[in-house]
């Protein structure tokens, strides 16, 4: 098990900016279960205001069914917080956002 409790990604923190990187190299980082469980924990955890998802050596190769599942309910989630709806409202309002992180 590596830090934070993963098994299939890596987390670390640059400034603000939070890089997960899929570390299955034996398997070309393909995608299973286990691994979109850990990017979620990973998305709903974080305190960044950015955060990147990379593979660890040569490839990323996820059953894309799966991850179709996995994305929609990712950004259901994202897209049901009160910051995403005040970014919207900003947008249409043209002006600044006022983020709270909730």
């Amino acid at each position: 098990m590596k830090d934070g409790g993963y098994e299939d990604i890596e987390v670390r923190r640059e400034g603000d900016v939070e890089i997960v990187t899929i570390a299955r190299p034996e398997v070309r980082n393909a995608l299973r279960y286990q691994t979109y469980d850990e990017l979620e924990r990973a998305v709903r955890t974080t305190t960044a205001r950015c955060l990147v998802v990379t593979g660890l050596r040569k490839a990323l190769d996820p059953d894309w069914r799966d991850l179709g599942v996995w994305v929609s309910h990712t950004l259901g989630a994202l897209f049901g917080t009160e910051d995403h709806r005040e970014g919207v409202q900003a947008f249409v309002e043209k002006r600044e956002p006022r983020y709270t992180g909730k």
